[in-house]
């Protein structure tokens, strides 16, 4: 880790919220009662009979699970005489084709009959009993038999905790732990299955092919505990890399093996895969990773498009390869992807090896998506292809038509260029998976989650009309559990609900049978606000949007841009300014259509709030349900105060410009828009002792915004308030207006350093 971050630190909060018992207090309602005709009371009492499932591993960890829900969520005591619940064993013969997590569960007056096929289906049969527990709020179970299974059988996720990337260290080499047991609890019972964790494959394999491109020794112990930890709640671990990686200048293994250098480019040298060493070095460390973590469930590999890796991963400088500029790019990707399965099967594992690809070209924007089928067309048919959902995909929005380059809750998707992807896996043979984007996005990454489970159902439904059957479904922020998680686990399963009965299910789940129609009707007028979202990487990347109401409100210039991303934190680990160039911010729109598009989505999003609060009524004691309600009210305070910073620095600009008759106005106006991002600061900041995670981006490692950062934004528009006052009165000047935000750090006289604490 960098030496400025301490773990867990101010991250604490978080931390310990996900290590909180699942099952820490009662749910159980006194006044409600079983129907007499569709309904089976356990409130006398239960007996689990776990029959062919008896020496399977890791059943101790969920029937622990289960009585414990039973004793603290339900008040039931398991007994001799109890209702039986009896866990049979069924055949391969019994499940559908291509349904895996296969079970059925049958409830009469006598017993609870529940068929797995293994402990993946036992494990979605048990915790459906205990949701419908939950969403009575009592003992009680439906009669009836209900078959399920999913053909979406990898769903992928990712710790919120774990660091990666902005120099917050590589997690399997540092000692903590981020994945407290019941953190995998909760996933497990929302339906995620896989967690997938960063690693640079030469820190971690050694290799005996190219023993200078490895350590000595193998690293890959911790590992191997946090497979050995998530397996027992069904969660399966997979390393994301980014192989062949390009080397450092300077690397002792170009020096010992000049041939295995590609092209050099701004980093080092990138490995070129038309040498048969490197090939061999490939295969060698799969068979190696696999053979030391056999319980390593896959491998998911950028192998273009992302960070340097081999000559085509740009064409640009394949040409500059005496060897690859000879041969087809997609002879030499196919051929360096099948080294990767060669190597897993050599170690007897019948692991997944996912490529993905953002594209294959210069730029995603412009890059077609042919080449990337041609490399499809001749690998092998054991790679899985891992395809984004929504890059290619066109919105109309602000009356303009705009492109999605990014993962997006707000695009419904899919894009064109995956609906080709489809299209070439069912030619081939190939399994396709879709990367999505269901807990939060970079549209605002710096909430937990964005309640808009109807969407995540739409994204599901259609992906699997495509033939999908697996998702990566979070690159690095996104993975805290959340309303949004548990959709996953709903979607994914046959026979799927009607929406409406699919966002009752989980709101009755989430809030109770009392509250669900208000809940599922809120979900769906945030998921129409959502889809108005003004989309452009330019929003979402370099605008406002992120740090929320603490972002400060300046009337001189800032000089200084927030790189790489306007989140809060370079990629050096050091506070951003308040960048204030709105013209990098607007994309294809202007400040006014952002400042309105995004405050028409707060006053939608409103009605949808107040749906909640009518239902946090009827809910009762429901403690957690508040932080519900934090997060869809922080987000409303994100619309409205990225459109006061839009509209107040479109305003300032203009001022220089505008007619001295009409300056006065224009100031007005200036005023009301910072008093307004005043309050809002100050709602956010009571927000934040609800809802602790709110401000956490997962990718700084940091938070965009928090209490602190909120009181100094207040501070600052404050203390710029009287300015605008005295210059609505006698006019402006100028030279403020010229002057940086630096030199006005220091010129200005009336900065209080004991109020500010300098």
């Amino acid at each position: 880790m960098h030496p400025k971050i301490v773990f867990p630190g101010d991250l604490a909060p978080i931390v310990e919220d996900l290590a909180s018992p699942l099952h820490a207090r009662s749910l159980r309602d006194p006044n409600r009662e079983p129907d007499a005709v569709t309904e089976v009371p356990l409130a006398g009492g239960y007996i689990v009979d776990a029959g062919g499932f008896k020496e399977e591993a890791h059943l101790d960890v969920l029937l622990s699970d289960f009585r414990e829900f039973m004793a603290v969520a339900m008040e039931v005591a398991e007994t001799p005489d109890g209702y039986p619940i009896r866990l049979t064993r069924g055949s391969p013969a019994q499940r559908p084709q291509n349904g895996a997590e296969w079970h059925r569960i049958t409830i009469d007056r006598k017993e609870c009959r529940i068929v797995a096929e293994d402990m993946d289906g036992l494990r979605r049969a048990v915790f459906r009993l205990q949701d419908e527990m939950i969403l009575r709020r009592a003992p009680i179970l439906p009669l009836g038999e209900t078959e399920r299974s999913t053909a979406l059988a990898t769903r992928i996720i990712r710790s919120p905790i774990a660091p990666y990337r902005w120099l917050s260290g590589w997690e399997l080499t540092d000692p903590h732990d981020y994945y407290p047991d019941e953190y995998l609890k909760r996933l497990s019972h929302d339906g995620i299955n896989g967690l997938w964790i960063p690693g640079l494959l030469r820190q971690l394999v050694a290799s005996k092919t190219i023993p200078e491109m490895g350590p000595p020794e193998h690293r890959l112990d911790k590992l191997n505990a946090i497979i050995a930890k998530a397996a027992r709640y069904g969660i399966r671990i997979y390393l994301f890399c980014i192989e062949p990686r390009a080397l450092p200048d300077g690397h002792p293994a170009v020096a010992a093996h000049p041939e295995i250098a590609g092209p050099r480019i701004a980093l080092g040298d990138l490995l070129c895969t038309s040498e048969p060493l490197v090939l061999e070095y490939v295969r060698d460390i799969m068979r190696a990773l696999f053979t030391e973590a056999p319980g390593l469930a896959g491998v998911i590999n950028i192998f273009c498009g992302e960070r340097p890796t081999t000559c085509h991963w740009r064409e640009q400088d394949a040409e500059k390869c005496p060897k690859c500029s000879r041969r087809s790019q997609a002879d030499v990707l196919s051929e360096s992807l099948d080294a990767f399965v060669e190597g897993i099967r050599a170690a007897g594992s019948d692991a997944e090896f996912m490529a993905w690809s953002y594209f294959i070209g210069k730029n995603r924007a412009t890059s077609p998506i042919a080449p990337l089928l041609k490399v499809m067309e001749k690998v092998d048919r054991r790679v899985i292809w891992l395809g984004n959902f929504e890059h290619g995909c066109e919105k109309r929005l602000c009356g303009k038509q705009v492109k999605i380059h990014e993962y997006s809750l707000s695009c419904m998707g899919p894009s064109g260029d995956f609906r080709d992807l489809a299209q070439e896996a069912k030619g081939t043979g190939h399994t396709l998976y879709a990367k999505l984007q269901v807990g939060t996005s970079y549209e605002l990454s710096s909430v937990p989650h964005i309640p808009v489970p109807g969407i995540v159902y739409e994204k599901l439904r259609t992906a699997r009309e495509l033939g999908v059957t697996g998702s990566m479904m979070t690159w690095v922020p996104g993975g805290f559990p959340s309303p949004m998680l548990r959709a996953v686990g709903e979607a994914a399963f046959h026979p799927t609900d009607s929406l409406d009965a699919f966002l009752g299910r989980i709101a009755a789940i989430e809030w109770g049978e009392k509250a669900a129609k208000d809940v599922a009707e809120a979900w769906k007028i945030f998921a129409d606000a959502w889809q108005r979202y003004p989309f452009d990487c330019e929003v979402l990347y370099w605008g406002p949007i992120t740090r929320g109401p603490a972002y400060q409100l300046h009337l001189e210039r800032e000089e200084r841009l927030a790189k790489p991303y306007n989140w809060g934190y370079t990629r050096k680990r050091i506070p951003q300014p308040w960048e204030d160039r709105i013209s990098r911010w607007v994309g294809p729109y202007t400040p006014a259509e952002i400042s309105g598009a995004f405050r028409d989505m707060a006053e939608r999003w409103q009605h949808g709030l107040d749906l909640l609060a009518s239902a946090r009524k009827a809910a009762g004691e429901e403690p957690d349900l508040d932080r519900q309600i934090a997060v869809a009210s922080a987000i409303r305070l994100h619309f409205l105060s990225a459109a006061n910073v839009y509209e107040f620095y479109a305003l300032r600009d203009s001022l220089l410009e505008t007619q001295t008759a009409e300056r006065p106005g224009v100031l007005k106006r200036m005023q009301e828009v910072a008093r307004d991002d005043v309050r809002l600061a100050t709602e956010m900041k009571d927000l934040l002792a609800v809802e602790p995670r709110l401000g956490f981006e997962s990718e700084i490692f940091d938070f965009s915004y928090s209490k602190s950062l909120l009181e100094e934004k207040v501070l600052q528009v404050e203390d710029m308030l009287p300015t605008l006052e005295r210059w609505e009165r006698e006019g402006i000047e100028p030279e403020v207006l010229e002057r940086t935000v630096e030199e006005a750090e220091w010129l200005r006289p009336d900065r209080d350093p004991d109020r500010w604490g300098d």
